[in-house]
């Protein structure tokens, strides 16, 4: 290819001048060189569209360029070191300053959905009111039988309490969100998440009555009671058990949300006053030491409070204050506990008929 003699001076111009690279001004390329903006502030050397600026001759190459392969780099280290962390354990007693009330989900509408889904039809008699109510209480051991309700060992869900106190971390502002509340505390439930519900707070930790139930552990994975407990092991451990607190049904009217016209039906509760109840937290210190996780359960229970009808959602029910507080030791073991629980006919239906 033959090049003009106009053409030639042009391109040695601009390749041996670096002022004249068609991708930056000469004013740009000062500014760059000498690595500060028309703001002060330093700056990469970049032309127009985002281009490196040429390195000088004698200068270290930029990091991206060809010349910068043969760089020296820092060595990176690929161990990771991860400091454990050390949970703190505490037996919080709360006592409940308004009544507590339950709305579970028992065995009685987990048949109904069971036959609902599988596509069965459920033939509506007349209104079992004592089923009813039985299947909205939480039972820890016992029998969902009227008879039994003297016996019986009730409880609530211990995730309540945990979700009270995040709600409120985050509605007073003590933290940005409910995630990491919900993440660093725990909130045992000895029977499948249920806290048992008592009458009175003892004196000393010591105090508190042992719990009936078969130890999780000691069932292992199938779920086989060992030969050493008897079938009526349980029931004689809550034969024992005093001081456990007794429902009442709370009747009140409301509206059914699942039909259009919002019927006025009859509701049938649960509710549980005097109740205490022992909750063992598992926290992190680093989050919040002992002091703050009582200070935040003692605000969850006056600002949003537990179970059907709380302070939360407009009502008066389910609020509790901070009775007694004992620390744990570190190597604390949380117990957990089989559900005996005997539904008694509750999972046929209870008067519920199919096709």
């Amino acid at each position: 290819m033959v090049l003009r003699r106009a053409e030639l001076a042009f391109f040695l111009r601009v390749f041996a001048d670096p002022y004249c690279h068609p991708y930056y001004s000469r004013k740009e390329y000062i500014m760059a060189k000498s690595g500060e903006s028309s703001t002060g502030k330093t700056t990469v050397a970049k032309g127009r569209g985002g281009k490196k600026l040429p390195a000088e001759p004698g200068s270290a190459p930029n990091a991206g360029d060809i010349g910068a392969v043969n760089a020296p780099s820092k060595s990176r280290s690929s161990k990771i070191s991860i400091e454990r962390l050390s949970m703190k354990f505490a037996a919080v007693f709360v006592r409940f300053l308004t009544p507590l009330l339950m709305n579970a989900k028992g065995p009685r509408t987990q048949f109904k959905l069971e036959q609902s889904e599988s596509g069965k039809k459920i033939k509506k008699g007349a209104r079992d009111i004592v089923g009813d109510y039985l299947d909205g209480l939480h039972i820890c051991c016992g029998k969902y039988d009227k008879d039994a309700l003297s016996t019986n060992l009730f409880g609530f869900p211990s995730i309540g309490f945990k979700k009270a106190m995040a709600s409120t971390a985050y509605a007073t502002g003590l933290h940005k969100n409910k995630v990491d509340v919900l993440r660093f505390l725990f909130v045992n439930g000895p029977y499948d998440g249920l806290v048992p519900l008592m009458q009175e707070v003892p004196d000393k930790l010591e105090d508190y009555p042992e719990l009936p139930g078969i130890p999780l552990h000691e069932l292992g994975l199938t779920g086989e009671r060992p030969k050493k407990y008897t079938e009526d092991f349980v029931l004689k451990q809550l034969k024992k058990l005093q001081g456990t607190s007794r429902p009442e049904m709370h009747k009140c009217i409301g509206n059914l949300p699942t039909v259009a016209s919002h019927p006025a039906t009859m509701i049938y509760r649960g509710q549980f006053f005097p109740a205490v109840a022992r909750l063992d937290i598992q926290y992190w210190p680093n989050l919040l030491d002992l002091e703050g996780v009582v200070s935040l359960l003692e605000a969850a229970g006056q600002i949003n409070g537990v179970g059907s009808w709380r302070q939360e959602n407009g009502g008066r029910y389910g609020m509790f204050q901070v009775a007694k507080v004992h620390a744990l030791p570190d190597d604390y073991v949380m117990p957990q506990y089989g559900l005996e629980v005997d539904a008694c006919g509750l999972d046929e239906g209870a008067q519920v008929k199919t096709d």
